[in-house]
């Protein structure tokens, strides 16, 4: 043991010049250049340590364990990515370089074949407990940079503001269903927020986001897993158990919660249920949802569509435009004309329409100037059958000098404005009008009237409701006057609500709301008139 106590003090004295034929061994150079390791800052960071900790288990100071100070630089080494293989090699190097020292300077040891052994356990020792504390550092390391992979993933996948999957995993998951589960039910839910454009432009970015995060916990609630944020307000969720019936309970869920705030009533939810398809792809599904939504958009009456649904009324519609071109190819045959009506700021302009041309999807009619002048692309113009059901169509085009109009996209209708008994007419610039509840006033703009109706845009409704009483204060003329009315229908659009007012017969409908219908309609038409002398 003495002579264990001596070799203790013997590397003591000599640790500098050990440390440096240590660090400056070639396997121990090319390890360091590699890894960009300065040798003093290695010497005086951990070499040091490393040897006084040595001298200490020899002379039993300390236990026959791993070195905190060869721990230490593992740890350093591993942010490196050292290799095993390597810090075996720093290792064996610093006992190859003490025992040639040791033998160098005291050759009597070398018959001391007790202490050799000694010493080898202690380097044995001290090095199984560097590998040791290597392999469990690198696998903690691995866990924690999986942990962070895992992390950055999720956020490659997460929307920061709701915690739902954003659009590129949502798309995943659509393939994956698309992969794994061929001719099934599942179904996507595209929901978007109609109004929320709107509020947004009014509103601080906090407030609008906190509406989009309600939203999502509404969702996540009902579909924790595969729901999605896939635009700035719309959202995605995809299930084999989503119907027409659990899609309205959820949109009605959104909206109860929306019109509860009187700031956020206006904004109400869209939604188009989408059944998939075997040869879809994430971008024909998620293409057909926007398809449907703005579909939706354009409607004033629908919260959602079933793709499904909307598949058969497209093809009854098909069914429906393939009877009535058969029917004018005969019309056509025989010259015979048919009457067409287009309106203008609500008022009808009818025509006896000539057929020009029949194509497989259209039709060329030759119509009146002032009803040609009056139109533009995606109007819709009425057809009046011989018998019920009318026809509705789309104008595609307009040849003015011809007075030609093509039309597409027809479809049979029960009810239109052909069915008005009245003359409406909207108003050159809206009109100022207060309207009175029973508990609030609100003052609006009036925009259309006929006869029979007011047709009022109101921002909030308050106490408003079907067949709500009101009473409404408007100047038509010099003189500001009182009509009474019963509250008929109410459509959302965009941030407001659509009030068709069903008028009560009184003397200020006869003797100032008839005369200014009038007047207006001749407006009107005297404007087409210029239009039609200008062209």
């Amino acid at each position: 043991m003495q002579t264990l106590y001596a070799i203790g003090d013997w590397i003591t004295q000599d640790s500098e010049r050990i440390i440096t034929q240590w660090l400056y061994n070639p396997n121990i150079k090319k390890i360091f250049k590699k890894y960009k390791i300065s040798h003093q800052k290695f010497s005086k960071k951990f070499a040091v340590g490393i040897i006084a900790h040595l001298v200490d288990v020899i002379q039993e100071r300390k236990k026959m364990q791993d070195c905190p100070s060869m721990n230490k630089f593992v740890d350093f080494m591993l942010q490196k990515e050292i290799r095993a293989d390597e810090i075996y090699s720093i290792c064996t190097i610093l006992r190859i370089t003490v025992f040639n020292h040791l033998l160098d300077a005291h050759p009597e040891i070398r018959h001391d074949c007790t202490s050799i052994l000694a010493m080898l356990k202690i380097f044995d020792t001290n090095l199984a407990g560097v590998i040791k504390n290597f392999s469990n550092a690198s696998y903690e390391l691995y866990i924690n940079k999986q942990k962070e992979i895992d992390n950055l993933k999720n956020l490659a996948y997460k929307d920061t503001l709701t915690g739902l999957n954003n659009l590129r995993r949502f798309e995943e998951l659509i393939e994956q269903k698309l992969k794994s589960l061929p001719n099934n039910n599942i179904k996507i839910l595209m929901l978007s927020l109609k109004g929320f454009s709107e509020y947004s432009k009014r509103h601080s970015q906090q407030e609008s986001d906190n509406i989009i995060q309600n939203v999502a916990q509404i969702i996540q609630q009902e579909y924790p897993l595969d729901s999605a944020r896939i635009g700035s307000s719309q959202f995605a969720l995809l299930s084999d158990t989503l119907s027409l019936e659990t899609s309205t309970k959820l949109i009605d869920k959104i909206d109860a919660t929306l019109t509860a705030n009187p700031d956020t009533q206006h904004i109400k939810s869209n939604a188009a249920l989408i059944l998939l398809h075997d040869k879809d792809s994430s971008e024909s599904i998620i293409e057909r949802g926007e398809i449907l939504l703005n579909t939706i958009q354009k409607s004033t009456q629908t919260a959602i569509i079933d793709e499904k649904i909307f598949d058969e009324k497209e093809e009854k519609r098909l069914e429906e435009q393939n009877r009535f071109l058969s029917l004018m190819k005969h019309y056509k045959e025989d010259k015979k004309t048919i009457p067409v009506t287009s309106y203008y700021m609500e008022i009808p302009l009818q025509s006896s329409a000539k057929i020009i041309d029949i194509t497989e999807n259209n039709i060329t009619i030759s119509i009146r100037k002032i009803s040609a002048i009056s139109l533009q692309p995606n109007d819709g113009i009425y057809i009046t059958m011989p018998k019920k059901p009318d026809i509705k169509a789309y104008v595609k085009s307009i040849d003015i000098e011809k007075n030609y109009v093509i039309l597409e996209q027809f479809q049979a209708v029960e009810t239109s404005p052909l069915d008005r008994r009245y003359i409406h007419v909207q108003l050159k610039d809206p009109i100022e009008i207060l309207i009175k509840s029973q508990k609030t006033q609100i003052p609006e703009m009036l925009h259309t009237v006929s006869i029979t109706t007011f047709v009022v845009y109101v921002h909030h409704l308050y106490d408003i409701d079907i067949n709500s009483e009101l009473t409404m204060q408007v100047q038509l003329h010099e003189k500001e006057e009182e009509f009474l009315g019963k509250v008929d229908k109410i459509i959302p659009i965009d941030s407001k609500f659509k009030l068709i007012i069903h008028l009560k017969k009184t003397p200020a409908v006869q003797e100032s709301l008839v005369p200014f219908i009038s007047n207006r309609q001749l407006q009107i038409i005297q404007k087409l008139q210029e239009k039609i002398s200008y062209v």
